[in-house]
Parts: C-alpha cells; sequence; structure tokens
C-alpha cells in the first residue's frame, strides 16, 4: 500500500531511513521540515508490517526534485523501489510540472534511468577542514534574497526558503553590490546551503561570513562539480560525488554554488 506521509508516522520511518542509508542523522527534524514545505509529496511504502520504503517530492513552482529515497534493505528487490517512484513521479504530473531533478547514488541511479532520468553533472558533497574564522557577517532577512534566488535557481523556491530561514534566525548571511543583494548563504546547524552568487567573489564572500557562525560540526557543501574550485580555495575538501539526473523540459537556469539539502535542492 502506498500513502502519503503523516507527521505521525515519522518516528516509525526513522529507522528504515538509518537502516537503507547506513548512518544516522537528525532524520526527524529533516522529515519535518520536508512536510512543512510539501505536505502532500512525501509517501510512504507500507506492506502491513510497517513501513517498507519512502520518497519525496518538493515542487519549486515550474520545477520539481526528488529526495530521501530509500527501501529497508529486508524489504528490497520487492517492487518498492519502483512503486515509489511511480508515485513521486504521478504527484509531479498531477501539478503539471515538467522539469524534475534529484541526485543519485550509485547504487540508486539504474533506477531513475529506467524513468528516463539522465546526467547533468556531479554534486560533490564537501566538508570543511580549514581554520576556525572569525568575524562580523552581514545578516539579511529572505526577502531580500529571493529575487536573487529566483533568477539563479529559475524557479520560485520562496516555500522553501523561508522554512529553512525560520530554524536558523541570524543565519542567512547576503554580499552586496551597489545595495543589491549579490550573493546569499543560509548557515544550517552542519551545512551551508542553500548558496547563490553572480560571481566567485561573492561566493567566496559569504560562504567564509558563513563559517564565523558557530556549528554543531564541521560545516558541508553540496555543490555542484563546477563549484568544488571555490570550496576547495576555501579549505573544504570532498567526501563523495553523487549523479545529478534530470527528466524532461523545459531546463531551468539552476545556477547554484550549494544546495539546500539532497531532499529538496
Amino acid at each position: 500500500m502506498m500513502r502519503v506521509l503523516r507527521r505521525e508516522d515519522i518516528d516509525g520511518v526513522v529507522p528504515l531511513l538509518r537502516a537503507a542509508y547506513g548512518r544516522d542523522a537528525p532524520y526527524r527534524e529533516r522529515l519535518s521540515r520536508y512536510l512543512a514545505i510539501e505536505p502532500l509529496g512525501w509517501f510512504v511504502a507500507d506492506d502491513g508490517g510497517g513501513p517498507a520504503g519512502l520518497v519525496g517530492v518538493t515542487v519549486h513552482e515550474r520545477a520539481a526534485y526528488i529526495g530521501l529515497m530509500a527501501v529497508d534493505p529486508a524489504q528490497q528487490r520487492r517492487g518498492h523501489g519502483a512503486r515509489l517512484m511511480e508515485q513521486a513521479l504521478a504527484f509531479i504530473a498531477g501539478r503539471g510540472i515538467g522539469s524534475v531533478m534529484l541526485d543519485a547514488s550509485v547504487a540508486g541511479a539504474p533506477l531513475y534511468e529506467r524513468y528516463g532520468f539522465v546526467d547533468r553533472g556531479l554534486t560533490h558533497d564537501l566538508v570543511y577542514d580549514g581554520p576556525e574564522r572569525r568575524g562580523p557577517a552581514r545578516v539579511a532577512s529572505v526577502e531580500d534574497v529571493l529575487a536573487l534566488d529566483r533568477a539563479s535557481f529559475g524557479a520560485d523556491r520562496a516555500a522553501t526558503l523561508r522554512v529553512f530561514a525560520e530554524e536558523g534566525p541570524g543565519r542567512l548571511v547576503v554580499a552586496r553590490e551597489g545595495g543589491d543583494v549579490s550573493a546569499y548563504a543560509l548557515a544550517q546547524r552542519t551545512l551551508i546551503g542553500p548558496v547563490v552568487a553572480k560571481t566567485r567573489e561573492g561566493a567566496e564572500e559569504v560562504i567564509s561570513a558563513a563559517l564565523t557562525l558557530p556549528f554543531d560540526a564541521p560545516p558541508h557543501v553540496l555543490a555542484p562539480g563546477s563549484q568544488t574550485p571555490v570550496l576547495e580555495a576555501l579549505g573544504f575538501k570532498a567526501l563523495r560525488s553523487l549523479r545529478h539526473m534530470r527528466r524532461g523540459a523545459p531546463e531551468i537556469a539552476y545556477q547554484v554554488v550549494g544546495k539546500a539539502s539532497l531532499a529538496v535542492g
């Protein structure tokens, strides 16, 4: 059975995510955040004995992002992954969305290829490995960055950005040119992202400013391959890579330096 994820399901889904990804993470907080953004876009495969799989969709105006696809290792090879993907794509089609993106592991990519996804580069997970930084950070409100984000991403992410920013007041830093915001970075507790900048200099400025804020652990950035030289110059080192895949048209701009997460882009 396939059904929409409810908030009361979250505790039951967390063990599934830990088993599927082989690591612990703040899954409860993340799923609560994602449901706040897209309450009807998260789906559970339930075989009657509890959650067997999960997938989520976040719609950004005319583009959609699929993320957190997971199947319980004990329930694999029973068609749950295919059914979850078909449910996600049906939800996207019902919203009239033409461009769909995701970031795939080596193991997951063959499933997505079956549904028409093709490679559009790589997404790199990098972690900060440089010295401690101090200094003032120029903080702004989320409303100040919406126009720049829409122009760079190619679709409206306002709802997503507001939810992320509300969880970390005072952690949205910006660079300005002539009074206009030319770059921004949102410092989450363990990740800097999203990051959007018109120039490399702007990206360096806002990431450097974000690094002066406190984190729970050395922060990561999830960056398109073209952006890794900027991050490596700032002291980040690459940990792993995923295949950034897309399906459908029209293509959107998607000129970002760092993602908000692998689940929502």
